[in-house]
């Protein structure tokens, strides 16, 4: 009976303590958003990508500048525009950018992505940035 009531005891206090023990939460479906860029508001996504053609002339693009003009019109619409611009710009076989420019393009929307997108997924007619 002894041996019984220790027993019982021994496992009733190793449920007790890992009920109370916390673990590992589960974690969640990790999700990343997807903007189609070809759907919706074409005219200014257009009509902002020839903006900021005008500032790839020169010597150096002014990507400073284009950022901040696609944080103003906001993640779809600025976020589509920088995509395909920066997309246009790197797949330019005709007249390839210097690849110290092409970091600055990459990295231009990438800290867009991250710090106005939310680290969404740009879909645009040539491809998913």
């Amino acid at each position: 009976m002894q041996r019984a009531l220790l027993l019982f005891l021994f496992a009733f206090g190793l449920t007790a303590s890992n009920a109370s023990c916390p673990g590992p939460t589960p974690v969640g479906p990790i999700t990343t958003a997807v903007i189609d860029c070809t759907l919706e508001n074409q005219g200014q996504i257009a009509a902002l990508i020839g903006e900021f053609k005008t500032l790839l002339s020169g010597q150096l693009p002014d990507w400073s500048a284009i950022y901040q003009r696609a944080k103003q019109a906001g993640k779809s619409i600025g976020g589509c525009a920088l995509s395909q611009l920066v997309q246009d710009y790197l797949g330019n076989k005709a007249a390839p950018p210097p690849q110290a420019d092409s970091w600055t393009a990459n990295n231009t929307l990438e800290r867009f992505r991250r710090e106005e997108a939310g680290n969404a997924t740009f879909h645009t007619a040539k491809g998913d940035l």
